[in-house]
């Protein structure tokens, strides 16, 4: 099933070079792109993403990271994305607890400096994008049908 999803490219990536490297990663995965923006994340924006961060020891000190440079959002949809982009982004927080050779294993450098954010599930999704995009552009991609089970017939 195709599915929506929004990834943000963060901050740490930003000031060493590696965006458009994370973006060619998904793009080569066959994940299409319908919307791209960089933002510097104000407060609203950040508690919005992180609501249960308040209390936490290290609170202070990923909102600075979070804000020390644009953030680089994406909307991206495939077959099944939702749990695709999960898992190649990176399931664990930690880079060195992650062998799956996902964004996070390849890029972090530490678990304060772990890359991307992703949405868990398809209401964090939905709710995602529909919090930094006024509107998801819709576009038929070339390779759509290669890409995805549900463009092949049956018996063809």
């Amino acid at each position: 099933m195709l599915e929506k999803s929004l990834i943000l490219i963060k901050p740490d990536a930003v000031h060493r070079g590696l965006v458009g490297k994370i973006i060619t990663e998904f793009e080569e995965k066959g994940f299409k792109i319908h919307n791209i923006r960089s933002l510097v994340l104000n407060d609203e924006d950040f508690y919005f993403l992180y609501p249960k961060i308040l209390g936490k020891p290290f609170h202070k000190q990923f909102k600075t990271v979070m804000q020390s440079a644009p953030s680089t959002l994406l909307v991206l949809s495939g077959h099944n994305a939702l749990g695709s982009i999960f898992n190649f982004a990176g399931a664990y927080s930690n880079p060195e607890e992650d062998t799956t050779r996902s964004i996070r294993q390849k890029y972090s450098v530490w678990t304060g400096a772990d890359v991307i954010h992703r949405a868990a599930d398809s209401n964090e999704a939905m709710k995602q994008i529909a919090y930094f995009f006024d509107e998801v552009c819709e576009y038929r991609h070339n390779n759509e049908a290669f890409m995805a089970k549900e463009y092949w017939e049956p018996n063809v």
